[in-house]
């Protein structure tokens, strides 16, 4: 019993001391200028410039490239972390075209597996 008291405050402390996870938030818009390891990208009507670290995943329509490739893209979603006021790109997922709209379902209350089967 002191055992397991004692293992369970020392995980505990350990846990305690770990820096905290930073928080990544998702930014979707237009590719407005690619520079170096920066990519600024159009979010809203707001321009908001990631710093791309080297370890980022990049990739253009789900194909892996350098960073310097997305200046073709028109579209990325960026995963970023702020630190100190900055925003740096864990990973970025570009597109060439805006992605189709996805299609709706049928209007009708049946499903299409019952209308085909009948």
């Amino acid at each position: 019993m002191i055992g397991f008291v004692a293992c369970a405050l020392v995980t505990v402390s350990l846990h305690a001391d770990e820096p905290p996870t930073p928080e990544l938030k998702t930014h979707e818009g237009r590719i407005t200028r690619v520079e170096g390891q920066q990519l600024t990208v159009l979010v809203g009507k707001m321009a908001m410039t990631f710093q791309v670290e080297d370890s980022a995943k990049v990739s253009l329509d789900g194909t892996p490239v350098p960073l310097a490739r997305l200046a073709m893209a028109q579209f990325a979603t960026v995963k970023a972390e702020e630190r100190r006021g900055k925003f740096y790109a864990v990973e970025v997922a570009a597109r060439s075209k805006a992605e189709p709209p996805k299609a709706e379902p049928p209007k009708s209350g049946r499903s299409t597996l019952q209308t085909a089967t009948r």
